[in-house]
C-alpha cells in the first residue's frame, strides 16, 4: 500500500507541503538482499516543494533520512515552450 497528499495553499504560491505513506514489506521483495532493499522500513516521508512551471524542487525527509531533489518535465509537446525574450524584427522588401 502507497499513498500519498499534497496540499499547496492559495496564499503561499508555488510552495506545497508533502506527505507519503508507504506501507510496502521490502523484506519480502525479490533480489531484497542484493539489491539492499531489505533494510528499508515503512512509514511516512514528508517534503516541502517548490513548482514552477514545468520544474519543481523539493526538501525531504524520508523515514529519517534526509534529501533534496530536483525534477524537470520539458514540455516537447507544446509548440514554443522556451519564452521569447524579444520579439524578431519585421522584414521589409
Amino acid at each position: 500500500m502507497f499513498g500519498g497528499l499534497r496540499y499547496s495553499p492559495s496564499w503561499l504560491g508555488s510552495w506545497s507541503f508533502v506527505s507519503e505513506y508507504d506501507a510496502s514489506d521490502y523484506k519480502n521483495f525479490p533480489f531484497a538482499e542484493e539489491s539492499h532493499v531489505s533494510g528499508r522500513r515503512r512509514g511516512f516521508s514528508n517534503a516541502i516543494e517548490y513548482r514552477l512551471g514545468w520544474m519543481s524542487a523539493a526538501i525531504s525527509n524520508q523515514r529519517g533520512v534526509a534529501g533534496a531533489a530536483a525534477y524537470l518535465s520539458i514540455p516537447l509537446e507544446q509548440k514554443e515552450w522556451i519564452p521569447k525574450s524579444r520579439n524578431p524584427s519585421r522584414t521589409r522588401k
